[in-house]
């Protein structure tokens, strides 16, 4: 969901919309998914340990 919603995979970055349609859940729920995989990339050890 994050390459979707912020282009990494080189395409244009979607809206919640857009994902939550793709994927088949609510735009909030996109939302709660994006936040969380966030706040777990802000963890120094897990942050080193995707890195590898």
């Amino acid at each position: 969901m994050l390459q979707a919603r912020f282009g990494l995979n080189g395409d244009a970055p979607q809206t919640l919309d857009q994902i939550a349609r793709i994927q088949g859940v609510t735009r909030e729920r996109v939302r709660q998914i994006e936040k969380r995989a966030l706040a777990l990339l802000r963890v120094p050890r897990l942050e080193l340990y995707l890195r590898d």
